[in-house]
């Protein structure tokens, strides 16, 4: 809410908006997802295990990440309602 309110303030939203932050952040989710798709479990023994664990652990930091930012971009979304007609003053 803070975000919304110092953008409102300051008449800024338009200049945010040009920056189309949260569409470079998908696509930037898409580019990691694709990455770790393409990482295959090959070896075998202990060092499959270990990479299998790293895929995992990689799966879902993305995952636990992806769903802070869509989170964030919701919360900022409703706080921005608030604070609408401020940057028309």
């Amino acid at each position: 809410m803070g975000i919304a309110f110092i953008l409102a303030i300051l008449r800024q939203n338009d200049a945010f908006n040009s920056l189309h932050f949260f569409d470079s952040m998908r696509r930037r989710f898409k580019t990691e997802e694709a990455s770790i798709k393409a990482m295959t479990a090959s070896g075998s023994g202990a060092e499959l295990e270990q990479r299998q664990q790293e895929i995992r652990f990689r799966q879902t930091r993305h995952k636990a990440t992806v769903r802070e930012v869509e989170m964030f971009f919701f919360a900022f979304d409703g706080a921005k309602i608030f604070f609408n007609g401020m940057d028309e003053k």
